[in-house]
Order: structure tokens, then C-alpha cells, then sequence
């Protein structure tokens, strides 16, 4: 079966296991030609079922955003969904602006959202921000 069949059965399952398990597929074998299925999940899961495969949905779109950049509304969603998260799930949004980096410009929302999460408790999610800033010391904005 190939990503789309599956795609087509996952979407229609509604299934938080089945779900993870399809975005985790993407993760490990990445194609820019996968942004439609992620895009998907982010727009047409009720809150509930959004919830449960939030964190799969970031890293998803983190492994995919690492080959060619990416429409600007995938960084808007990220940093939505860093907001109002738990700690594993802002790491990973961090973690997904890590790789985004390599092919997309940070504009300046996401690099204020890394100044703040330089300054957060959890020290992995500090750690990742300032690695991401450390890159791009020279073109940072007066207000971090």
C-alpha cells in the first residue's frame, strides 16, 4: 500500500494510534510532496483527536520542513502550538524550527519565540533555542 492509500485509510479512522503511526512514517521517510497530509491533520482534527497527535504532527512536519522550505503558515502553526503546550511539545516545535532552519529564513516571530524559549526551565528546550540563535547571532533583532 502505498502513502496515499494509506493516507486515505488513516484519515478516515480517526484513530489516534493509526494517525501517529502514519505521521511517524513520514518523519522517517521524509518528502516535501507529504506537506498536503500534514496539512490536512492540522486543519481537520477535532481538538480532541488533534491533542493526541500533536506532538507526531510536529515532528512530522520538522522531518519534512528540513528538505526545501516550507509556506510560511507552517511556522504560524508551530508557533501556535508552542503556546499553550506542555514541555515535550515545545521542544519539539523547537526542535522542528531546528530543521526548518536549514532551508527556510526564521522571520522575526519565530526568532522572538526563541529568545523566550532560551529562558525556559526545561533545559533541553533552552538548549535547542539557543543553538538555533547561536546560528543566526548576526541577524538577530534588537529586541531579544
Amino acid at each position: 500500500m502505498n502513502l496515499e492509500e494509506k493516507f486515505n485509510r488513516v484519515k478516515k479512522s480517526k484513530t489516534p494510534e493509526d494517525i501517529d503511526d502514519f505521521l511517524i512514517e513520514i518523519g522517517r521517510n521524509p518528502r516535501i510532496g507529504y506537506l498536503p497530509f500534514i496539512e490536512y491533520f492540522m486543519e481537520n482534527c477535532d481538538p480532541p483527536l488533534f491533542h493526541k497527535i500533536k506532538l507526531n504532527l510536529i515532528y512530522a512536519l520538522g522531518e519534512v520542513g528540513k528538505l526545501k522550505k516550507i509556506p510560511a503558515k507552517f511556522s504560524k502553526f508551530l508557533i501556535s502550538e508552542y503556546n499553550g503546550s506542555d514541555r515535550w511539545v515545545r521542544d519539539e516545535v523547537i526542535k522542528s524550527f531546528e530543521k526548518l532552519s536549514s532551508n527556510t529564513i526564521l522571520d522575526d516571530s519565530v526568532i522572538k519565540l526563541l529568545g523566550i524559549a532560551s529562558n525556559e526551565e526545561y533545559q533541553p528546550i533552552s538548549i535547542n533555542a539557543l543553538k538555533i540563535l547561536s546560528k543566526r547571532i548576526h541577524s538577530l533583532p534588537k529586541t531579544i
